[in-house]
C-alpha cells in the first residue's frame, strides 16, 4: 500500500508549510492528520515565549479568547483590531506597574509579550481570537476574577477589548472568554509548569484548517522578537 501523501503547502497562503506529526522540534503539539499545524506560526510561538524568558526567569503566561458584538463591522478594520488591542493591554499594565511604584520602589517591571491567532469556526460568519499574553511573574501571577472589584488582569484585558471595539467594559462580558486555569507559570528554574506543556497548548493556535486567508488580513500575530524567524507573516 501506498504511504499517504500529505499536501506541504497550505492551499489559501502557498508561503506557509503544513506540519503532521505530534512532536515538533522535540515537543509535543497538537498536530492530527486532519489537523495540521503551520510550521512557520509554531517556530514563532516558540521564539515568542524563548523571548520572554530571556527577559525574566520566572514568566505568567494568560490564554484567553475575544470574540465580536453581533453585526460588528469587519471590512478594512479587521487587521487594526489587534494592533489596538495589544497597544490598549500594554498601555494599562504600563500604568499599573507606574502605579504600584509608587506604593512601592522595589515592585517588579515587566514586558509584554504576546500571540494571537484569528480562526473562524464553520459556523461562524465573524472570526474570533485566540490570545496569549506572557509577562513577569513577579509582577503578575494570576487572571483575578470577574466579579473581582479590585482591578486585576482580567480587568485589564476586557477594558483594553472595551476600548477597541468602543464598548463599556460591562458591554463585552461575553465577547472575552477564559478558560478553566488560564495561567500558566514557568520557572528557568525547574519550578512550575514546564515549558514544553505551554508550547504544546499554544501550538492550538498554529491550526490550519481555522485559519481564513483574505484581502490581505492577517490570521497570526505576536509581539516582536529578537530571534530568527519571527519575522514571517500570514
Amino acid at each position: 500500500m501506498q504511504p499517504v501523501q500529505y499536501n506541504k503547502q497550505h492551499n489559501q497562503n502557498r508561503n506557509l508549510t503544513l506540519h503532521y506529526d505530534a512532536w515538533y522540534q522535540g515537543q509535543s503539539v497538537l498536530a492530527k492528520p486532519d489537523q495540521p499545524l503551520i510550521t512557520q506560526y509554531l517556530d514563532r510561538i516558540n521564539n515568542t515565549i524563548d523571548e520572554a524568558l530571556s527577559h525574566y526567569s520566572r514568566i505568567t503566561a494568560f490564554w484567553f479568547v475575544l470574540k465580536l458584538p453581533f453585526g460588528y463591522p469587519l471590512g478594512d478594520t479587521d487587521n487594526s483590531l489587534m494592533t489596538q488591542f495589544w497597544k490598549s493591554v500594554k498601555s494599562r499594565i504600563e500604568a499599573d506597574r507606574l502605579r504600584a511604584h509608587r506604593d512601592n520602589a522595589r515592585a517588579h517591571d515587566t514586558g509584554v509579550f504576546y500571540v494571537w491567532a484569528r480562526e473562524y469556526n464553520e459556523d461562524e460568519t465573524a472570526p474570533h481570537w485566540h490570545c496569549a499574553l506572557m509577562v513577569n511573574q513577579d509582577a503578575y501571577c494570576s487572571m483575578g476574577s470577574i466579579h473581582s472589584e479590585q482591578q486585576n488582569m482580567y480587568h485589564r484585558i476586557a477594558s483594553a477589548w472595551a476600548q477597541v471595539l468602543g464598548l463599556s467594559e460591562h458591554q463585552v462580558q461575553g465577547l472575552m472568554h477564559c478558560p478553566d486555569h488560564p495561567e500558566y507559570h514557568l520557572n528557568l528554574n525547574g519550578a512550575g509548569q514546564d515549558r514544553e506543556a505551554l508550547f504544546h497548548r499554544l501550538s492550538y493556535m498554529a491550526k490550519a484548517p481555522t485559519k481564513v486567508y483574505q484581502d490581505k488580513i492577517h490570521a497570526f500575530g505576536c509581539s516582536r522578537t529578537r530571534r530568527a524567524g519571527a519575522s514571517s507573516r500570514g
